[in-house]
């Protein structure tokens, strides 16, 4: 399973600001919104609609990792990093099943293929 950025930001018309990003809209992880803010403010333009920023600031934000949260995305993209039931829990409302790339789907170690 690997999170999903429609997922992750279903409505693109809204700025993070105004809660483009789904799972920040949570009052658990308001302090992580507060963190990259400061983390990222150079580089993230964040009063603006999400489908107007650049690949390269959409890019920052979903691969983020500001240590202040422990759900939060990580250097491989959104990945849970605490083993807390809230966590895994709303983990889940993000993520989506993804074919791996290696075994396409057959589950098999790589020298099994």
């Amino acid at each position: 399973m690997d999170y999903d950025p429609e997922l992750i930001v279903p409505d693109k018309s809204l700025s993070i600001d105004k809660g483009a990003i789904d799972p920040w809209n949570k009052p658990q992880y308001t302090g992580f919104l507060d963190a990259l803010k400061r983390y990222g403010r150079a580089a993230v333009r964040f009063n603006v609609p999400w489908f107007e920023l650049t690949a390269e600031e959409r890019n920052f934000v979903l691969q983020a990792r500001p240590s202040t949260a422990a759900c939060a995305p990580s250097s491989s993209g959104w990945k849970p990093r605490s083993t807390s039931s809230t966590c895994a829990s709303s983990s889940a409302v993000t993520a989506a099943y993804a074919e791996c790339p290696a075994c396409h789907g057959a589950r098999l170690r790589p020298e099994a293929l």
